[in-house]
């Protein structure tokens, strides 16, 4: 018995054990979804600049062998050296944790194995850093840690609008690639076309030199005319690629640019534009997290004028408001329009108080603002519905009263017929017998 005592002791210290560590994960869990993302969203993004700043440092030597002068950092070396073993150590943190507190579930994200690989060859580059940026091969993979702040867009507020830009760029992939392949085609054939009728112009010797090896350089064959079309239509600067052919080589040109031109680079391009603007506002309507934020946003403000104006009205300041301090507080104009935006008619201040209250004689804050609440704007389905299940449940016993009044009335009558001696028997005590 008492070995069975000490087995239940351990079962129950262990089952106390792991209650505390699930515990302990949630804690850690909740803090790092409302703080440590924030955080580590921002260091994420100061990594990058910081590499960004030692590479500029590190041109120092490209610029030394090449004879030129440049901008001397003092104590740079060392204070590149502790910034990265900071984020090391910050990085290498957060790992830890997010194991800790997910374990197995969290090698089910791309951008968790992505951190899974990343971080580790950081902490090596670290340590192994005397080996030099030519030899540490894990510091080109300290550049894909920009892709994992991909994860904290949907955490922070600020990055709404990117978020938003990101999935109109994901749902606009397919007609992007299909408006891209159908330009490359128009690109392609203008190529095609000026490689052939240019290779006349740079094969006749009588030409101008310096004409045809321009005409060479850009159309002389198949890739450079392609390459060449592509800046043209892309860059905006196919005047300088336009009028030297039109004005050395053959007016008959103009045309075919004429139509290139207005087709494909102005109509073609817009078209293109003007379909990522449609993806982009379709994006924006139908983001769910932005919707939610927005409508929480608009519901608190609104609470919050509404018990700024119940307190504008309470004069004695008891937390209650009566007919006459409603009264006097919707005599301002201003006070009457704001209402109306919100679609409540205050045209009928009594009515109105009389909703709110119910017949009492003051109104609480809350009943205050949550009948403003519920009765702003037009009627909504939501409150039809009851109301016309209400209607239907008071007509099904307006037609059971019906029959019932119909039975008694027949049985009254039919007892009259059979008994027609009695005639001190009235009709109410015969309705009463029955």
């Amino acid at each position: 018995y008492q070995r069975k005592l000490k087995q239940v002791a351990k079962l129950a210290k262990q089952d106390s054990g792991k209650d505390e560590i699930a515990s302990i994960q949630k804690k850690i869990s909740r803090w790092m979804k409302n703080v440590f993302d924030k955080i580590l969203a921002v260091l994420v993004v100061a990594n990058v600049v910081v590499m960004f700043c030692e590479l500029q440092h590190q041109a120092k030597d490209v610029n030394a062998s090449l004879g030129e002068s440049s901008q001397h950092w003092p104590h740079a070396d060392a204070m590149f050296r502790i910034l990265e073993i900071f984020f090391c150590i910050v990085f290498g943190g957060e790992l830890l944790l997010r194991l800790f507190v997910e374990r197995l579930l969290y090698f089910t994200s791309a951008y968790n194995i992505l951190d899974a690989i990343v971080v580790p060859l950081m902490v090596f580059d670290a340590i192994a850093g005397h080996l030099g940026p030519s030899l540490s091969f894990a510091r080109v993979f300290r550049v894909l840690r920009i892709i994992c702040a991909v994860r904290m867009v949907r955490t922070i507020s600020y990055f709404q609008h990117l978020r938003i830009l990101w999935n109109t760029i994901a749902s606009s992939l397919a007609p992007f690639i299909y408006s891209m392949t159908i330009m490359f085609l128009c690109m392609l054939m203008l190529a095609i076309l000026l490689t052939q009728t240019l290779r006349s112009f740079i094969l006749d010797e009588s030409n101008d030199i310096t004409r045809r090896t321009w005409v060479h350089q850009y159309f002389g064959d198949g890739v450079k005319s392609l390459w060449t079309v592509f800046e043209l239509t892309f860059s905006g600067c196919w005047p300088n690629y336009v009028r030297p052919i039109v004005e050395e080589v053959s007016w008959l040109y103009a045309p075919l640019f004429v139509v290139y031109v207005t087709a494909v680079i102005f109509a073609m391009s817009r078209i293109v534009s003007a379909m990522f603007l449609k993806e982009t506002l379709q994006q924006a309507s139908a983001d769910t997290e932005m919707m939610v934020r927005d409508r929480a946003k608009s519901t608190s403000d609104i609470e919050k004028n509404l018990v700024a104006l119940f307190h504008a009205a309470d004069h004695d300041h008891n937390g209650m408001v009566t007919l006459g301090e409603f009264l006097d507080v919707l005599s301002h104009e201003r006070i009457k329009l704001w209402l109306g935006m919100l679609g409540v008619d205050g045209s009928d201040p009594v009515e109105l108080f009389n909703i709110l209250g119910g017949g009492a004689a003051e109104v609480h804050c809350d009943a205050f603002v949550y009948g403003i609440k519920r009765i702003k704007g037009e009627a909504r389905s939501q409150d039809l519905i009851p109301l016309l299940n209400d209607c239907k449940r008071i007509l099904n016993l307006c037609e059971q009263t019906q029959n019932m009044f119909n039975n008694v009335q027949a049985k009254v009558f039919s007892a009259s017929a059979e008994q027609p001696q009695t005639q001190t028997l009235s009709i109410e005590q015969t309705t009463y017998d029955v």
